[in-house]
């Protein structure tokens, strides 16, 4: 009886340190970098979708026309035009 604990003890100590070893840390870059699509809104007609989204180091305003995706390339403000801290479609 006290061999099957023993073994019990011996195989579950094997099992923890195998899934310790295992399991790598994640990249902190994974953490620190900025997220490549932000404040996504669909205009209040339901065609279009804009976004923040970041390309060379820089937030763009993207717009998306949903009924021609694939046909038409996306609208795109360049950053050089202006700093996009938040967007808003008019109704």
């Amino acid at each position: 009886m006290i061999a099957n604990h023993v073994r019990a003890a011996v195989g579950g100590l094997m099992l923890c340190l195998h899934l310790n070893s295992v399991s790598a840390a994640p990249d902190v870059s994974l953490f620190a970098s900025l997220p490549e699509t932000a404040d996504v809104e669909i205009s209040p007609g339901g065609q279009y979708v804009a976004a923040k989204t970041f390309l060379n180091g820089q937030y763009m305003l993207v717009i998306y026309d949903l009924d021609n995706l694939g046909k038409a390339q996306p609208v795109v403000a360049s950053p050089k035009d202006m700093y996009v801290n938040w967007m808003h479609w008019k109704s």
